[in-house]
């Protein structure tokens, strides 16, 4: 189940009186819970639906996803859901109520990494480089850091202490996003994501 959370319960309405308890329903819908899914193909079955949060990165081999089971839902249902999505990420088993959290932070979260490399583009300009250069080294920078965090034992905030020398250039910078409330901000814009997640349930 793929479509915009809002036309859910539509389109499910006339799938539920062709499909029978041997389908296996799996969702990429934010907000949806499984209950949802089974009111609207119809209670008189016990539909099992695995609910999952994929992201992007998923079109190049290396997406994430979080997985959870409805009610109704198999272990062998799970083991099949986690085969499809393996092909071309990493998956997570999480609780139900958790998937609204997963969606902030993974499934919305492609969005944010691009976001901050589209205002390090913005800022190269600004400081005077050539707009393809600032969008190499931008888009290169920022491929390369996720690169070394996937392949190294260090913790992100590690690996930033290591390229933050004292007082240097890129003290200077993050002294001055923590003192504008950047880190906070960073979390109060994922549980707000998180908190819309639940909204689009209701």
């Amino acid at each position: 189940l793929s479509t915009k959370p809002y036309q859910m319960k539509d389109a499910l309405a006339p799938v539920g009186k062709v499909l029978n308890e041997k389908s296996l329903v799996i969702s990429i819908a934010a907000g949806i819970t499984s209950r949802a899914i089974v009111e609207a193909l119809g209670n008189d079955k016990k539909w099992r639906v695995i609910r999952t949060m994929p992201n992007t990165p998923m079109l190049v081999g290396d997406g994430v996803v979080g997985m959870a089971p409805g009610e109704f839902a198999t272990k062998e249902d799970l083991a099949v859901a986690r085969k499809i999505f393996e092909a071309a990420a990493d998956v997570i088993d999480v609780p139900e109520d958790k998937i609204d959290a997963v969606t902030a932070l993974s499934g919305s979260g492609p969005a944010y990494f691009y976001f901050l490399v589209e205002h390090m583009i913005r800022a190269g300009i600004e400081m005077g480089l050539k707009p393809e250069d600032a969008t190499k080294m931008a888009i290169k920078t920022a491929a390369g850091a996720g690169k070394l965090l996937m392949n190294s034992s260090d913790s992100p905030a590690e690996l930033r202490r290591k390229v933050t020398t004292p007082n240097g250039t890129t003290h200077a910078a993050i002294t001055y996003m923590e003192s504008h409330n950047l880190p906070e901000t960073i979390i109060d814009a994922l549980k707000a994501a998180e908190q819309r997640g639940k909204e689009l349930g209701k």
